[in-house]
Parts: C-alpha cells; sequence; structure tokens
C-alpha cells in the first residue's frame, strides 16, 4: 500500500510539472528578456528616482512564478546594489534553510530558499545582468520544489540582442577543457568555438570545424533549429545535421544561415562539453556545484536500467551533468577521478538524450550505463575511492551522450577530473 501511495505521488508531481512554460517577451516594455510561465500572468510597472521595477508573475496548481526585474543606472550601481537586497530578504525571513552561489543559465547567483512572514516556501536566485537586477523565484505554501522542479521555470530565462533569444551567459555554459590528441600532441585549450553566444549570425567567411554546434535558419517554417557540423566541404560550404531529425535531412549550407547555438535550440542545463574524435579531453569539476536528485526510481525503469535500487546509495550525493555528440561510428570512454580517495565519486549515463527530459524525468533511452565499487551485503563508504569509467559506442547513426558525476550517500563536495576519450 505504502508503494501504492508513493507511486500516485510521484505521478502527481510528475504531472504538475510537465506542464508547458510558454515564453513572454518583456522587449515591449524596456527590458531585453523573455521568461517562461506556466499560465497567463499579471505584471505591473513601477518606476522611481533610483531605478524603474518591473513584477510579472503567474499561478498554477497552488504555486507561484515570479519574475522581478530592476533596470538601474550602471552594471557597477547593479552590483553593489546586490547584497543590499539578499540582506532585506534574509532580514524579513522567518527562516532561511539555505544560502549558497549557484547559477541560472550560467550566470553566477545568490540562491536562498526561506520562509517569509506568511509561512510561504521560496525558492529565488539573485543575480545581475550588466545593469539589470534580476530575481527570480518560486512560491508554495507546502514546501519547496525539489531542485529539478525549480530549474524547469529557471531555465526559461533568456537574454534577447539582436531581435533573436540568446543565452544570458555572456561567457561560457561549458566546462573549459584540456584537448589532448591520442599521439600526445601539445595540448590546446578549447572554450570558445562551442559556447552559446550573444553573436546573431555569423557572417559569409565565419570558420566553422566539424563536430561544432550551431543554429540553423529555415526560410519555409521559419524557425531557428539546432544543427551539427558533419563536414567541411572543398567549396566552402557545411555538411550538417538537423537535432532530432534523420540523415535523411542532412544538407549542404553556406555559412550565412548559420548561427552560434543560444538556448532557443541548445539546453543550457546540463553543460556542453565538445567531444573531438581521435582526442582525449579532460576537466575538472567540484560535485559541490550539482544538486541531490531525491528521485532515484528512474533508473530502475526497465526502458532504462542504469542500476538497481539497492545501489541508489552510490549516488545519493550530488549530481553535476553535461552533455556531448557522439559521432557514427566511434567509441567513447568517459572517466571520472576523484581528487581525494576519501571522496567517493561514482558516474553514470545513457545514450538517446533528447534535451527535452532529463533525470528524474527521462523515462526511455538507447542504453544505459554506470560505474561503482562493487559490493555484497553493506557497502563500505570508507574505503578509498577510485576512479569509475563508462563506454557507450555509436555504429551507424550519431548520438547524444548524457553523463554525470554523483556523490556517494552524504558526499556533497569534492574535486575530481573527467576524461573523456573517443575514438
Amino acid at each position: 500500500m505504502k508503494k501504492l501511495y508513493f507511486a500516485i505521488a510521484i505521478f502527481l508531481t510528475a504531472k504538475l510539472f510537465a506542464q508547458n512554460f510558454n515564453p513572454t517577451s518583456f522587449t515591449n516594455d524596456g527590458y531585453p528578456f523573455t521568461m517562461g510561465f506556466p499560465s497567463k500572468i499579471e505584471k505591473s510597472i513601477k518606476p522611481s528616482a533610483a531605478d524603474t521595477l518591473m513584477m510579472a508573475y503567474s499561478t498554477s496548481n497552488g504555486a507561484t512564478y515570479v519574475f522581478s526585474i530592476s533596470k538601474v543606472s550602471s552594471k557597477s550601481f547593479a552590483e553593489k546594489t546586490l547584497p543590499g537586497i539578499i540582506k532585506r530578504l534574509e532580514t524579513k525571513a522567518t527562516k532561511v534553510d539555505l544560502k549558497t552561489n549557484s547559477s541560472v543559465i550560467g550566470n553566477a547567483t545568490t540562491l536562498l530558499n526561506y520562509i517569509n512572514d506568511k509561512g510561504t516556501f521560496i525558492t529565488i536566485h539573485i543575480f545581475n545582468i550588466d545593469r539589470y537586477i534580476i530575481q527570480v523565484y518560486t512560491m508554495n505554501k507546502s514546501g519547496y520544489f525539489s531542485d529539478n522542479q525549480n530549474n524547469v521555470f529557471f531555465s526559461t530565462l533568456v537574454y534577447q540582442t539582436g531581435g533573436r533569444e540568446s543565452n544570458t551567459n555572456n561567457t561560457s555554459t561549458s566546462p573549459v577543457v584540456n584537448t589532448t590528441s591520442q599521439n600526445n600532441s601539445t595540448p590546446v585549450i578549447n572554450n570558445s568555438q562551442n559556447q552559446p553566444s550573444n553573436i546573431v549570425t555569423n557572417t559569409s567567411n565565419s570558420v566553422w570545424n566539424v563536430n561544432d554546434r550551431a543554429e540553423i535558419y529555415d526560410t519555409k517554417e521559419r524557425k531557428w533549429f539546432g544543427c551539427i557540423i558533419l563536414k567541411v566541404n572543398s567549396n566552402g560550404t557545411y555538411k550538417i545535421g538537423y537535432d532530432g531529425y534523420s540523415e535523411n535531412y542532412d544538407e549542404d549550407v553556406t555559412a550565412d544561415r548559420l548561427a552560434k547555438p543560444t538556448s532557443n535550440t541548445t539546453p543550457t542545463f546540463p553543460k556542453y562539453v565538445k567531444a573531438i574524435k581521435g582526442q582525449k579531453i579532460t576537466f575538472k569539476g567540484n560535485i559541490s556545484s550539482g544538486e541531490i536528485m531525491e528521485d532515484l526510481e528512474w533508473a530502475e525503469l526497465s526502458t532504462m536500467a542504469c542500476w538497481v535500487g539497492i545501489r541508489n546509495v552510490e549516488f545519493e550525493g550530488k549530481h553535476v551533468a553535461y552533455w556531448f555528440d557522439l559521432p557514427k561510428k566511434s567509441i567513447v570512454k568517459i572517466t571520472v577521478t576523484p581528487t581525494s580517495p576519501s571522496t567517493r565519486i561514482n558516474i553514470y549515463g545513457y545514450s538517446g538524450f533528447d534535451f527535452v527530459k532529463v533525470p528524474p524525468q527521462v523515462s526511455r533511452c538507447t542504453t544505459c550505463e554506470a560505474s561503482f565499487p562493487e559490493w555484497i551485503g553493506q557497502p563500505n563508504l570508507s574505503e578509498p575511492a577510485v576512479s569509475q569509467t563508462i563506454e557507450f559506442n555509436a555504429t551507424t547513426i550519431r548520438n547524444r551522450i548524457y553523463f554525470a558525476v554523483a556523490g556517494a550517500k552524504n558526499v556533497l563536495q569534492g574535486d575530481y577530473t573527467i576524461t573523456i576519450e573517443l575514438q
């Protein structure tokens, strides 16, 4: 009976957050931003001597989703104002359950979980983009939403430039990686080619490389599609493959039809890594930048088959996720190496990542792999941590790989190194 009630609870939660978040642009209000809301919004604009505040909110299924933005005189003024805003929220709260550094689609934020004087549970990100001070938050009477549920809302925020919506991160949403060819040539830094940017279009002499991600404009559909560069042709054109479409739709295009990817076509979560065939890619991270995934039942589904429930203890710490493109006729090996032997960090991943659903919402994949210490009976979580590796291969079709490193139970921080070997 308990399992039945639990299943019903999971179903209702999934149903609640399966709703569409329809994008609303605030450009006509003087704010070059778009935010997604689950229902009709209410909006107010209040000008003052120091700033102009706009607040937009939407209520659905008893929860309220809020986008609050102030336009001030300068970026430096916005940065100086942020600590005061955070301090006021803490002072007015009846209880602060969490205060930490975080991010929203690549922008550094202060994240608070607190209860206000009306007993409402609030999860809020406070940050600035240039001269704009932004607060995005959810409000719920019955408790905090999970991190994954909140991210469904937070990840809809985009910054509009040049008439097209762009990722608000003006620097990088992907890890900076060292790429080394398999013949041990000199390492090079690759931290720009695969990054979303605010560039509207590329000029006709723009240079693209194989396995670069891009956007392509379809004049018939009058919309942008995500794509990947499959080949650089000798005549200066590029063979591209459309995201979500078979090879029958691959085509040769000129550079003026291509643009660097934005959040319209390429997810800003999880982080994108550009894997290059014939090269070894390494980068570092810390498990503290991830989130605890309280619902691990998705991994047991027969359509996922990542690990059995008795192994959940190996994944009850924080998770940090990534993804990359896997070319056809290739094999990839992904290894996580904990920096400290006292930090138990494991790895899992699956092929067939569809951009729409990530764990724990994902329900099916092509194949799933996980690597963690083997044990019988009860695990010894104090034994020295070692590297863990998973492998995938693509035969006749290209694929996308989602993978994540995860701390074992109570592992909430710790450095690690990721190595991706693509052959």
